[in-house]
């Protein structure tokens, strides 16, 4: 079972991007690279922004050969750090920048640390960090996954994250 936040994101999604093909690929050595080339950019223009290196890349697994950073800040403050980065990286499309680094697919995503979504993601991924049996569960379920629809991929995945972080969607929403 699914909580409502994550519903509610899979809904807002189009038939097309749900429908979509997921190719799960190798983990790519590569990409920890491109994110620090990123991190690095970001750096160099908001220094004092809260950003993180998350998702499969960071982890060492398996995944769609993309990198995930998260400029985690208050809703209050985000628009100072969003300003000087869209001089740097363009205009946030959807809440997020885009690009690609050797190949490798680069997302920032902007992000308010104190939601409780945003809570839970740092959670799963400080769970994946600190217990490789779950990490490895996680890589075999992300295996299995490959050449699923976005909609049956992003499903499972948060089936798990719940049943691993031990939330019941049936007594909180």
């Amino acid at each position: 079972m699914l909580l409502d936040t994550q519903r509610e994101y899979l809904e807002s999604l189009s038939a097309k991007r749900l429908s979509s093909t997921v190719r799960i690929e190798p983990h790519n050595p590569g990409a920890a690279a491109a994110a620090a080339r990123a991190l690095a950019t970001v750096r160099s223009v908001a220094p004092d922004v809260d950003v993180r290196f998350m998702g499969s890349a960071a982890l060492g697994v398996c995944g769609q050969n993309d990198v995930d950073l998260y400029l985690l800040s208050p809703a209050a403050e985000a628009g100072r750090h969003v300003a000087a980065l869209t001089e740097k990286l363009g205009a946030l499309v959807g809440g997020k920048w885009r690009w690609q680094d050797e190949g490798v697919e680069i997302t920032l995503c902007v992000r308010d640390p104190e939601t409780r979504k945003v809570q839970e993601q740092l959670a799963i991924f400080d769970l994946f960090r600190s217990n490789p049996q779950v990490l490895r569960e996680y890589d075999l379920l992300k295996q299995s996954l490959n050449g699923k629809t976005y909609l049956e991929y992003q499903t499972a995945k948060y089936e798990f994250y719940n049943r691993a972080l031990g939330i019941d969607p049936t007594t909180r929403s």
